[in-house]
């Protein structure tokens, strides 16, 4: 029998994996098949003041206790380090924070009776219901925040902001670092005082 002619140029067909690795620049697997990506880890959430559920971002019913800042002495903290702050509006005792301020400065909510750290007087200690209904923690009848801006223990960024708030340390509001520099011996304050305003 005669054979049967390929077209010119024609060689046998091979089969194989289609379009070999070409596939692999664009996201498919030798076989053409797209190729499975490894799941990129979720980004952790924005660490913000401290929470407790809630969305003001407090924790509750923890201590208060004293800390040394390097800049500005002794200084009020949360039992984990959360440095402490106050309003000055808030002179009498009153909360002045409103709910978009306390977006930048959450109130240190108290459940009962929080204990205190040495230094501190537990008798200084008090509580301010807030609109909501829910207790605010005081010390030296001074409302108590936490600053957003502070994303770790120790960090002291909302000193001084506005002219308004200010770190609390065993007698009163931080004003400046010289204050606190005095209340540490490492000042020479005038008269051995603490140098704390309010």
């Amino acid at each position: 029998m005669p054979g049967t002619s390929l077209p010119r140029g024609a060689g046998p067909r091979r089969f194989g994996p289609a379009r070999g690795k070409a596939g692999q620049g664009s996201g498919g697997d030798s076989y053409g098949q797209p190729q499975a990506t490894a799941q990129q880890p979720q980004a952790a959430p924005a660490q913000s003041a401290p929470t407790s559920g809630a969305s003001s971002g407090s924790r509750e019913g923890e201590a208060v206790k004293l800390a040394l800042s390097p800049r500005f002495g002794q200084i009020l903290t949360d039992a984990r380090g959360r440095t402490l702050y106050a309003f000055t509006m808030d002179k009498g005792g009153t909360p002045h924070c409103g709910a978009q301020c306390a977006a930048s400065w959450p109130p240190v909510w108290a459940t009962g009776q929080p204990r205190v750290g040495l230094g501190l007087n537990q008798a200084l200690v008090g509580l301010s219901t807030r609109g909501n209904g829910r207790q605010q923690l005081k010390y030296r009848n001074w409302p108590l925040y936490y600053y957003a801006g502070d994303v770790s223990p120790g960090q002291t960024e909302g000193q001084g902001l506005q002219g308004a708030w200010y770190l609390m340390g065993p007698n009163g509001l931080v004003r400046t670092q010289s204050q606190a520099s005095s209340a540490t011996g490492v000042g020479t304050g005038s008269g051995g005082g603490y140098g704390y305003g309010g």
